[in-house]
């Protein structure tokens, strides 16, 4: 025999499982609300002297894996993707990794050349898909001299 359920009445339990997928549900979308794919870069001290030494720190987050590519950029400005930083000569690759979750990664230089300089981050897929996609970029400024 089956029992009838008021529809003034709530019962416990379905009360209960509702509000915890409410709660999960809010949870969940707070965190998709955010980009799955960061990167960050700094370059300490952001002002050195010319044969000095500083850190460049790549960190951030990725859903899934990708790879990391951080140059250093005296000549020229952060280009769009990280294979147009590749083609300028003049630009070092300092961090080469692949990533996945949060992430950190550093790696001293030296200061060479006096002037104004460019930290480039790129944060790609790994393919395929073909063309790599971009998935997060980031600069940071330091000077030598």
């Amino acid at each position: 025999m089956y029992r009838a359920v008021r529809a003034g009445r709530r019962h416990p339990l379905l009360i209960a499982c509702a509000a915890g997928l409410a709660i999960t549900g809010a949870s969940s979308g707070a965190a998709l609300a955010g980009s799955p794919y960061t990167v960050a870069v700094t370059v300490a001290p952001s002002q050195i002297p010319l044969h000095g030494v500083a850190t460049v720190t790549a960190s951030g987050n990725s859903a899934n894996l990708s790879r990391l590519r951080v140059f250093l950029n005296r000549t020229a400005l952060c280009q769009l993707t990280a294979a147009g930083d590749a083609a300028i000569a003049t630009d070092v690759l300092l961090i080469k990794a692949t990533v996945v979750h949060a992430y950190t990664k550093a790696r001293a230089f030296g200061g060479k050349f006096a002037g104004n300089h460019l930290v480039c981050a790129y944060l790609t897929s790994v393919p395929p898909p073909s063309p790599t996609l971009l998935r997060a970029h980031a600069s940071a400024p330091f000077v030598v001299g």
